[in-house]
This record gives structure tokens, C-alpha cells and sequence, in this order.
């Protein structure tokens, strides 16, 4: 999973630079959506909370920050109620 957050947020900063905004904003959604599920897939291994944390604020921007509408908004936010059941259950204080 290591390797795959490096690339996803490589590629992130790669993509800020598309000036299609059409095209830069489908790029942005499918690269903060992927690299919040390498993130949440590196947590399962590492057990690392800082991982459990920035896949959730990824979703968080994610979702306020680029146009997400339909399935892919339905999907990141049962992502983000999956991160925090996650985090409350393993990490109650980490929440309040």
C-alpha cells in the first residue's frame, strides 16, 4: 500500500496541473477517491491511526471540494461512515 499512496498523491500533484477543468476535476475524483482506499488499505495492515485519520479527510475534501454527484458521492460518504465507525470503535477519544 505504501507504493500506492506515494503514486496517487504523485500523480495528485501531476493532475492539479490539467487545465481542462472538465477533465482535471474526473481525474482529481477517481485519484482522492482511490488514494483514501490505499490509505484505509495500508491502516488494515499497519494499524497506523494516522492513516485511518487522513482517509477520511481525503473523503472529506473530496467530497467538498470537487464536483461529486450520484453513485460516487453515495460511495465516498458509506466510505467515510465506515472510517468513522472504524475510528470510533479502535479510537473513541480520536472523534470528540
Amino acid at each position: 500500500y505504501d507504493d500506492a499512496v506515494a503514486s496517487f498523491k504523485q500523480a495528485m500533484l501531476a493532475a492539479a496541473g490539467i487545465e481542462d477543468r472538465s477533465y482535471r476535476d474526473a481525474v482529481l475524483r477517481a485519484l482522492h477517491f482511490n488514494l483514501a482506499r490505499a490509505l484505509y488499505g495500508r491502516f488494515k495492515v499497519s494499524r497506523e491511526v494516522g492513516d485511518l485519520r487522513q482517509a477520511r479527510e481525503v473523503l472529506a475534501n473530496y467530497l467538498r471540494d470537487i464536483e461529486v454527484h450520484g453513485a460516487e458521492r453515495k460511495e465516498a460518504k458509506a466510505l467515510i461512515d465506515q472510517l468513522d465507525a472504524e475510528l470510533e470503535l479502535k479510537y473513541p477519544l480520536i472523534l470528540r
